[in-house]
């Protein structure tokens, strides 16, 4: 069964096939070496697709790949929170209130992260969804590279 929802470009550039958490429909996740994380990016289609999560499909480098599977999963706790925004409704986003709880999780985790809460705009309203989650995902990815703090701070402008 082909579920593929629509295609996009991906972060390393190739032309990517997003679909389904693949997980609960083939059992299955990222195809990454030793990668827990959900295969939702693919550059082919097709029943012998092989997916990779958002982070592993940034990694250019394939020697780099089985430091970033370390990294995902030393840093696990940042990376479900991402996942949790990313699969959060609009609805519960907008008017659920589940936007004030991710942002106060992210202030008592710390000055740096707390930099990360949804942006609210001179207009009064909130940052653009995909904006914020692009936002989360890019530090989250100098995190996984190991940037220093002062390096990081540039993702959090």
């Amino acid at each position: 069964m082909k579920n593929v929802t629509s295609y996009a470009p991906s972060f390393s550039g190739r032309k990517a096939v997003v679909e389904k958490d693949q997980r609960n429909e083939r059992g299955t996740g990222c195809t990454a070496y030793g990668c827990t994380r959900a295969g939702t990016v693919s550059n082919t289609a097709g029943e012998d697709a092989k997916f990779v999560c958002w982070a592993h499909d940034r990694v250019n480098d394939s020697n780099a790949v089985q430091g970033i599977t370390a990294a995902i999963h030393s840093n696990a706790s940042l990376m479900d929170f991402i996942d949790t925004v990313s699969v959060a409704s609009w609805i519960d986003l907008e008017h659920g209130g589940r936007q004030e709880q991710f942002d106060a999780t992210l202030r008592a985790k710390g000055p740096e992260t707390a930099k990360l809460a949804r942006r609210v705009g001179e207009d009064g309203k909130l940052e653009n969804r995909s904006v914020w989650i692009s936002r989360l995902r890019n530090y989250a990815w100098w995190v996984l590279n190991g940037r220093p703090e002062a390096d990081r701070r540039i993702a959090l402008k």
